[in-house]
């Protein structure tokens, strides 16, 4: 196609006309501002890009559009000019209203023109880009968002609802499944990967993608799907990890409107950010339960202990417990029958506690208890569930092995702290240095070292 060179007076005329179809045409909306900001113009991209048409715009004020939380920047970019009279340079970003999808987020450049003899800003917009998208998600999981908010900004990485296409996010948790979606009923968001015979059943135990229509599913799916006027699904797995179950991608398209395929790129970006995210915070997880508790027997670890210790304003108990002829195990044994004894003691501690009671290995074959709000009785009472639970013999490799413990208590009915900690430590110690096995609490006696 040639472009007319405006040499001449049909010349000229062809390329203005030219070059207004091209602003038609593109995909984009064109929009000029008067100085106040009243709307002068708004190219017939308008509906597509923003929803409303420009008969809808033309008249009205721009920053009327723009989230409140973005307007005052926006005010300024509008006032904004170089030494040479032009607006402000580069891409900027705005979340503005769309008439159907409400707010969105879009992506401007300026330039400056003279409109009907005023000076005029025009803006040209256009969806956000996956550039966006990356930026939400980076900055998201950089400042240690839940995965959920981090997901969410996946869900702006493609336009679906242009499409009438609707997109959702499913992932396991340690209480079960949990997803993100534009817009979806749970029923067709992927949480029902779990269950038997569903197309997310079918893509966690594949591993591979699973396409089908709504005629493929059980009544209530289906019904649930005709509904949102939805009939073609596709399921992609992200695969983030061997060893768990992947993230799930449900894409839901009207059929015979929009194929799925229009999405194909949506999907690859979608799926991609959505490995990077899986990734990355289950990494941070990890991290942080590193940080926080014992690796070998998955109990809180000293720091946490001695900081949980500290918050306690409100008075209670601290237990220091010491493991009655445990090294005779790793000598007779072996290091690894020693780890596998601590195991089963974590677990069996944890099973007598109240719930709100925090437990930690302190160090080698001593473990801390702190229980917050508890009277003396109920401290002595904790002392002996704690004592009870060594009554049954641990099996080891089909050896039976007996092993006690020894229990110094601290307590105070105000905050506790380090004062406390000393107190339950000597008195564990008097215990050991009278009878193993025994319980010594700070009120019964002054404990000597």
């Amino acid at each position: 196609m040639r472009v007319p060179d405006g040499s001449s007076a049909d010349g000229a005329a062809a390329s203005v006309h030219f070059e207004a179809g091209l602003v038609r045409a593109a995909p984009m909306l064109v929009i000029a501002l008067r100085p106040d900001g009243e709307l002068a113009y708004a190219s017939p991209g308008s509906l597509d890009v923003i929803g409303y048409t420009p008969d809808e715009l033309v008249g009205t004020n721009v920053l009327d559009y723009v989230h409140p939380d973005d307007r005052d920047r926006a005010a300024l970019t509008m006032m904004w000019r170089d030494d040479d009279g032009m607006p402000a340079p580069g891409v900027s970003r705005f979340v503005a209203h769309h008439k159907q999808l409400g707010y969105v987020n879009f992506e401007t450049t300026a330039s400056h023109v003279t409109l009907d003899g005023l000076d005029s800003l025009v803006l040209y917009i256009r969806p956000g880009s996956v550039q966006m998208v990356a930026e939400d998600v980076l900055s998201t999981i950089v400042r240690g968002a839940p995965r959920a908010e981090a997901l969410n900004a996946v869900l702006e990485a493609v336009s679906w609802a242009e499409h009438g296409s609707r997109v959702a996010i499913a992932w396991a948790e340690p209480e079960g499944w949990a997803h993100v979606s534009t817009g979806l009923a749970e029923a067709l968001s992927g949480t029902r990967a779990e269950g038997e015979g569903t197309p997310w059943a079918r893509c966690v135990a594949t591993r591979g993608p699973v396409r089908c229509s709504a005629d493929d599913l059980d009544d209530e799916t289906r019904s649930v799907a005709s509904t949102a006027r939805l009939s073609e699904l596709w399921v992609e797995p992200v695969l983030w990890s061997d060893a768990e179950p992947p993230a799930l991608l449900s894409l839901w398209s009207v059929g015979g409107v929009h194929q799925p395929e229009i999405h194909g790129y949506g999907m690859r970006v979608a799926r991609d950010f959505t490995e990077l995210i899986m990734r990355f915070t289950t990494q941070t997880r990890l991290l942080e339960e590193m940080a926080t508790h014992d690796p070998l027997t998955g109990l809180a670890n000293r720091r946490v202990f001695f900081e949980r210790v500290a918050q306690a304003t409100a008075g209670g108990a601290v237990l220091y417990c010491d493991l009655d002829h445990f090294k005779p195990v790793n000598d007779e044994m072996g290091h690894p029958a020693g780890d596998h004894l601590l195991q089963a003691v974590a677990g069996r501690l944890l099973g007598c506690l109240r719930r709100h009671d925090v437990i930690a290995r302190i160090g080698g074959d001593e473990f801390g208890v702190l229980c917050e709000r508890a009277s003396r009785d109920e401290a002595s009472a904790a002392a002996a569930r704690l004592q009870e639970a060594f009554v049954p013999h641990f099996d080891l490799d089909g050896k039976q092995v007996v092993i006690g413990v020894t229990i110094g208590i601290g307590h105070s009915p105000e905050a506790l702290g380090a004062e406390v900690i000393d107190r339950a430590d000597r008195a564990l110690r008097a215990a050991k240095l009278g009878q193993r096995g025994s319980v010594l609490a700070d009120w019964e006696a002054e404990p000597s070292i």
